[in-house]
């Protein structure tokens, strides 16, 4: 009987992501499904992460790798997470700080997370980013925890 295999059960966008003492992970200003910017393009936002949570039952050694691709620009910015035999638990947290991001153009910023396992997982999450000059800047009024597009 093989094991488990590791679930990733959710993400979200949020403004930063901070590591408590206590070891608690802590998101501070979570984005919903979209950012109104409330100014034309281009932008500069002062901070931009992910952050994505894996349910790891089986306590299966893998490698993660996070993709976070941002509308019109070609290369992604790209971390490795691995997780020896000596470092599973039950659950992870992923987290990506990207610190400042230069956002050109309305659309998608999409991470995308891939993890080695037999057979591979993988999962995309989205946020969706729009420009309306004079409008203040607000989530879309949708559920914290994003949905993921099957890939």
């Amino acid at each position: 009987m093989s094991a488990q295999q590791p679930k990733i059960v959710y993400g979200l966008f949020c403004e930063f992501i901070r590591m408590e003492m206590s070891g608690q992970t802590t998101a501070i200003g979570i984005w919903g499904e979209t950012c109104r910017v409330g100014a034309s393009a281009p932008v500069v936002l002062p901070a931009l992460a992910f952050h994505a949570y894996i349910c790891n039952l089986g306590r299966v050694a893998y490698n993660a790798k996070i993709k976070v691709a941002f509308p019109g620009k070609a290369a992604p910015v790209e971390m490795t997470a691995p997780v020896s035999s000596e470092q599973i638990q039950d659950s992870q947290n992923l987290n990506v700080n990207m610190s400042p991001v230069h956002i050109t153009e309305a659309g998608d910023v999409v991470a995308t997370i891939e993890l080695d396992t037999t057979p591979p997982i993988r999962r995309e999450f989205r946020l969706h980013i729009e420009f309306q000059p004079g409008a203040t800047l607000m989530p879309a009024q949708t559920p914290i925890l994003m949905k993921a597009t099957k890939s």
